[in-house]
């Protein structure tokens, strides 16, 4: 059987993946820069990051709200 593309829905990644991937890569781009002899306050980073990961969630969840009515 031959498969339709048409009959297919589009997938996009949900917003939570896509956060829980930035907060991946900052964390391994800190740990680059941390190897490589960049000093920074950990306190003030890692409530920053976490900060703009819920400040994501909560955008997300009211872009959504709007959209299904």
């Amino acid at each position: 059987m031959i498969d339709d593309d048409r009959t297919t829905p589009v997938r996009r990644p949900r917003m939570v993946t896509i956060i829980w991937g930035a907060l991946v890569l900052i964390a391994g781009i800190g740990i680059l820069a941390w190897s490589a002899g960049q000093r920074f306050d950990l306190a003030l980073v890692g409530s920053a990051v976490l900060g703009l990961a819920g400040l994501a969630l909560i955008l997300n969840a009211i872009v959504g709200a709007f959209r299904s009515r």
